[in-house]
């Protein structure tokens, strides 16, 4: 009864719409804007903000909407997928492509044809945000010509590195992963990949692989891979200060790169996978390197870039500040774009009303 429960909850969250009843009994805002509703919030309360006359903005953090797992990804194939394309919804459903099994597919498969089909939920989103050029390009194909999308960067919140402890003196370059420790984000590609190459690699992060990763490291010089698990924001920033580079190998195209300008912000470039939202940020042997998604001789090159050439780290590292410094990614930018871009869609709204 409780899988049977969160199976359907899943899909309809009876509870969300409960209290969001009872929030605009007393209450109406004048926009709502929801964020990664499909894992826990569902799409249900659409349905009672559209009755309230409210008109709504989404930020398309991921690819909730044009694939049953939201990653554009066979996890089974380790493989980018292509099903989501226009005509090809049928041989998806045949497809088992889920991270736990065909069972999970098939429930992921009903809760988005439902959401698309019987919710039909691009009409009842008024506007919609891409938190990169890359996720305004993929969805723009997808979406009603008569819905606006607009590019609205993830804010950093910069800070004051003359606080943080100095970067001691190496011996050795020094690589950093922050990330999930999953096969979808690449991790099995570095951890073989830092095997082959004189470098050290500190991994920030936890997650299925946790334990594989422990062993592999167990197999190394001690000194050669650091596990650190999470950590907080002040400790993830002192360990950037001390790496040469940070890698983000995903496999799975990723919708931005928080990470990636994280480490810009405190003059360190990234090594990165050449697909998705990070590609917005990162401009290969600018500010960064870039290596085929998935292949481990291509990011073993990347890395062997920065290892051969100690002032490298140093120059990409520059270029990567200096982007950041002049793409304001400050959340005083970040909320005066949210403000105009909800004054349109609740004008658009308003004029929509009096036509209709």
């Amino acid at each position: 009864p409780n899988k049977l429960f969160s199976a359907i909850s899943g899909i309809y969250n009876f509870e969300a719409v409960k209290k969001l009843k009872k929030l605009l009994l007393n209450w109406k805002p004048d926009i709502a804007h929801f964020h990664g509703v499909s894992k826990a919030l569902t799409w249900a309360p659409i349905k009672i903000i559209n009755s309230c006359k409210i008109p709504v903005v989404y930020t398309l953090h991921d690819f909730g909407l044009l694939c049953p797992n939201m990653g554009l990804y066979n996890f089974k194939k380790e493989a980018p997928c292509y099903l989501y394309e226009k005509g090809k919804a049928l041989k998806c459903l045949f497809i088992n492509c889920d991270k736990r099994s065909y069972l999970q597919k098939i429930w992921r498969y009903y809760r988005f044809h439902y959401t698309k089909v019987f919710l039909k939920i691009y009409k009842r989103i008024d506007g919609f945000i891409a938190v990169s050029n890359f996720v305004k390009e993929i969805f723009s194909i997808y979406l009603p010509i008569d819905k606006r999308i607009k590019i609205i960067n993830n804010p950093i919140e910069k800070i004051d590195n003359t606080f943080l402890p100095k970067a001691a003196h190496k011996h050795k370059t020094t690589f950093l992963y922050m990330g999930r420790l999953s096969e979808e984000k690449g991790i099995d590609i570095l951890m073989a990949a830092i095997r082959e190459v004189d470098a050290n690699l500190i991994i920030i992060g936890e997650g299925e692989l946790s334990s594989f990763i422990k062993i592999e490291a167990c197999k190394l010089n001690k000194q050669k891979i650091n596990i650190l698990g999470w950590m907080d924001k002040q400790k993830i920033y002192e360990q950037i200060k001390v790496c040469d580079a940070m890698i983000l190998p995903s496999k799975v195209k990723e919708t931005a790169g928080i990470a990636i300008l994280e480490a810009a912000m405190l003059m360190k470039s990234s090594i990165v996978a050449d697909q998705g939202g990070p590609l917005d940020f990162v401009k290969d042997n600018f500010n960064g390197v870039l290596f085929e998604a998935g292949n481990k001789n291509a990011l073993i090159s990347a890395m062997q870039k920065y290892i051969d050439n100690p002032f490298l780290s140093v120059i990409l590292g520059k270029n990567a500040q200096s982007f950041f410094e002049k793409s304001d990614f400050s959340f005083k930018k970040h909320i005066k774009e949210l403000e105009n871009f909800y004054t349109k869609i609740i004008s658009d709204y308003k004029n929509l009303k009096k036509l209709a």
